[in-house]
């Protein structure tokens, strides 16, 4: 791929497909991924937590 194709290419994936779209600057779309994988951190966090959790109340019953 040329430079000038690359460059093409660049700036046609960065506009709009409509007047719906908002345009992101990178700061601003780092800063959606962060917050994004944040959420996804705390969700696996709490399904180990309740994991742990199940496997100790199956065990409690298992061992009676």
């Amino acid at each position: 791929m040329s430079e000038n194709t690359a460059q093409e290419y660049v700036e046609t994936m960065a506009k709009p497909m409509s007047d719906d779209y908002e345009v992101l600057t990178a700061s601003q779309v780092l800063q959606a991924c962060h917050s994004r994988l944040e959420e996804i951190t705390n969700f696996l966090i709490s399904y180990e937590q309740e994991s742990v959790v199940s496997k100790q109340i199956v065990r409690r019953h298992r061992d009676k």
